[in-house]
């Protein structure tokens, strides 16, 4: 099994990030999403691997990496240029849902000209991510109610049935996801204040494509064709039998999918 080296770069507000690398050749840079952490990426990353070069990014407030009190997606964005700028400058870049958003910003605030897929990017661009729903699952966590706060979130923010609520309760997915609430909460409130203009987009000189599940839920769809409204050429292409984890539930498949839109694009 194809194992990762581990390395570390010093972000703009001194925190330390890690990232790890798996193959060699061309750098693809992974950037996750809010709820999952860079282990989640290992398999994908080893299917990539084989004819590149693929680096996963810890986000900051998780695992390997540091964190600091001020959160927001300018920071974020600094986190990955200091990984880039590490990795020669010469790279691609994938992000899934909070890491779309901010491989997006990335390339919008530098003039980035490489190739970006985008899994499901979540961003405001067509509705909020939290919105006011997300001051009610704020209230719960600040008064301790944390397993409330996160059935709440579940329900109102992740749009998840009732039902699927229960049956995660007390599951490692739950555990998983109630151990890092405070970050997906930052989180949330980082991409509700970012919804790129079609302005914005007309700047971005890098050649993008979008991944969607089959199963993808309404606002997801709506999110997506948002950026087909947004990003000139932007290559659209279905993820089939999938939602929003295919990277958990087919990561082989996702890889395959990932380094064909890269041919695609380059």
């Amino acid at each position: 099994m194809l194992e990762a080296s581990q390395h570390r770069i010093v972000s703009s507000d001194g925190v330390e990030i890690a990232y790890l690398s798996f193959g060699e050749g061309r750098p693809l840079v992974i950037s996750h999403g809010a709820f999952t952490v860079a282990d989640e990426w290992f398999a994908t990353a080893r299917a990539l691997a084989r004819t590149r070069r693929v680096v996963i990014i810890e986000r900051r407030g998780r695992g390997r990496s540091g964190d600091a009190s001020a959160h927001s997606l300018d920071v974020e964005i600094d986190d990955l240029a200091k990984v880039v700028s590490a990795l020669g400058g010469e790279v691609d870049l994938f992000g899934h849902s909070y890491g779309g958003a901010l491989i997006l910003g990335y390339a919008l605030r530098t003039g980035f000209g490489g190739s970006l897929v985008l899994y499901e990017p979540t961003t405001a661009v067509a509705a909020p991510v939290g919105g006011e729903k997300l001051r009610s699952v704020e209230a719960l966590f600040e008064q301790g109610n944390t397993a409330d706060a996160l059935a709440l979130l579940y329900t109102d923010v992740l749009r998840m049935p009732a039902d699927a609520v229960e049956a995660t309760r007390g599951t490692p997915t739950w555990d998983h996801h109630h151990a890092h609430l405070r970050t997906f909460l930052r989180e949330c409130e980082a991409l509700d204040g970012f919804a790129p203009t079609v302005e914005d987009c007309a700047g971005l000189k890098a050649r993008a494509a979008l991944l969607l599940g089959s199963k993808a839920d309404q606002w997801t769809r709506n999110n997506a064709a948002g950026f087909v409204q947004r990003i000139a050429g932007l290559t659209l292409l279905p993820v089939r039998g999938q939602s929003h984890f295919a990277h958990l539930t087919d990561p082989v498949m996702l890889a395959t999918l990932i380094a064909e839109s890269l041919d695609g694009l380059n």
